[in-house]
């Protein structure tokens, strides 16, 4: 892969500020945790489908052990912890990723893995898959902890009156077991306030992932899987809206700089769930080398699942005073509201947000969005990630390769790996199979 490293694509827009703002956002992210743990401020264990804001608004930390764990794989440190499961605790070997990385922010608590300050109560659900849930029961038997599991309908087609009554209902009763825990209702203002922060970023992040509708693309998606984690561990920040501007910022100047560079960008591709952390700089490599271009990622398309009162168009460059705008318009709707309508209100929203979340639905909305995609970006071809860590997600995957080639005449890489466990893929097979793949591809394009 050296020759690979010397290339890199001119169209793709340097990231390095918006970065650096986000390893720094990460790091006193996690030292304020343990802060406020020490602070006697109630921490909560999370499951990733189930969004931060609910906890903040009632000042309790809320943790994401999975995300933690995505970070670890990122940073190629995970390999001890899921090493460490499997030899001494006996954890078997096909269990997923993720939920190694549950029960290893437990069991793992001496290793170099993880580090996140330990929980007062574990709150999760079923909405992506009945092992995480067992992961969080397994975590409250071995450390005397209250879970709440919130029991979520799988989503087939469209969720229904019913459905989003029956989430309601119990989001509300999640709130009324944590009042009574911490001893005082939720923030009513804090919650307005973390509401405009997710609907501003929300916007933000929309039109910076659709910068690469134009060719050629400005980003490279990998980069952008990078920053989703940090929309659900830190949705309420004030310093993630201003790190999303930075991003805003990077991704539209190239955009105009691509306008006087010559293009090099020869394929387009749309890669379906989640990426292998571990082999971000591998695809990225691999991409240069075949001027490919990862447009968009179905994962990456988390604005489209909310749905936004008001869409406040933002422009290049992004400024304070433009996002400051966005957030009193959006708290503007909401100031003539009692407490009860508020509330009311945010916990219908977050129930028919999770709800109507990609992960929450089945094979048929997977197609329809990946097609969607595949129209809007104008894609070329599409990896199927086979993700070991999520079986659930990946389940449908082969009638959604054998829907995509019949209906959509697009080529399909697929490919079994796993998005945590860097053992189960091999980069020699991979670096052949892609090869094959660009040629699907020239020949579909007639080169």
């Amino acid at each position: 892969m050296n020759q690979l490293q010397k290339k890199s694509n001119s169209n793709m827009a340097d990231l390095s500020r918006s970065t650096r703002m986000l390893n720094n956002l990460l790091l006193q992210h996690y030292n304020g945790m343990h802060k406020l743990k020490e602070k006697k401020q109630p921490v909560a264990w999370v499951g990733v489908d189930i969004p931060a804001y609910l906890f903040r608004a009632m000042g309790i930390v809320p943790v994401y052990p999975q995300i933690h764990a995505a970070f670890q794989a990122q940073r190629n440190s995970v390999k001890t912890m899921i090493d460490n499961l499997e030899s001494r605790w006996e954890i078997p070997h096909n269990i997923c990723g993720e939920v190694k990385g549950v029960i290893g922010a437990v069991l793992c608590e001496n290793g170099t893995a993880f580090d996140i300050p330990k929980p007062d109560i574990l709150i999760t659900s079923n909405s992506t898959c009945g092992q995480i849930s067992k992961g969080f029961s397994f975590i409250s038997k071995h450390m005397g902890v209250d879970l709440i599991d919130l029991d979520f309908p799988f989503i087939y087609n469209q969720a229904n009156e019913d459905m989003l009554q029956y989430a309601s209902i119990q989001i509300d009763e999640m709130f009324g077991i944590l009042e009574n825990k911490i001893g005082h209702k939720l923030d009513v203002n804090n919650l307005l306030e973390s509401y405009a922060n997710i609907q501003t970023f929300s916007e933000m992040w929309g039109e910076i992932c659709e910068a690469n509708i134009v060719t050629p693309a400005p980003v490279n998606a990998l980069d952008l899987y990078m920053y989703t984690s940090c929309f659900l561990t830190m949705d309420t920040e004030d310093k993630l809206l201003s790190m999303l501007a930075a991003l805003y910022n990077e991704v539209f100047s190239q955009v105009e700089r691509n306008k006087q560079i010559e293009n090099e960008e020869k394929y387009r591709i749309l890669w379906h769930y989640l990426p292998i952390y571990s082999k971000k700089r591998f695809f990225k490599q691999l991409f240069d080398e075949h001027k490919v271009s990862l447009v968009t990622g179905t994962y990456l398309a988390m604005h489209d699942e909310l749905n936004s009162p008001v869409n406040f168009d933002f422009h290049y460059p992004v400024t304070k005073e433009q996002i400051e705008n966005a957030k009193l318009w959006l708290k503007y709707t909401k100031q003539n509201e009692t407490y009860e309508q508020v509330r009311k209100e945010m916990i219908e929203y977050t129930a028919e947000s999770m709800l109507m979340s990609d992960v929450h639905r089945g094979g048929q909305h997977k197609f329809n969005q990946i097609k969607k995609m595949v129209e809007k970006y104008r894609i070329d071809g599409v990896i199927l990630h086979n993700d070991r860590s999520c079986r659930p997600q990946s389940l449908p995957q082969y009638d959604i390769r054998s829907r995509i080639l019949e209906e959509l005449k697009v080529p399909v890489l697929l490919f079994d790996s796993d998005t945590m466990d860097e053992r189960y893929f091999s980069e020699s097979q991979i670096t052949t199979r892609f090869e094959a793949f660009i040629e699907r591809m020239a020949l579909n394009k007639g080169f």
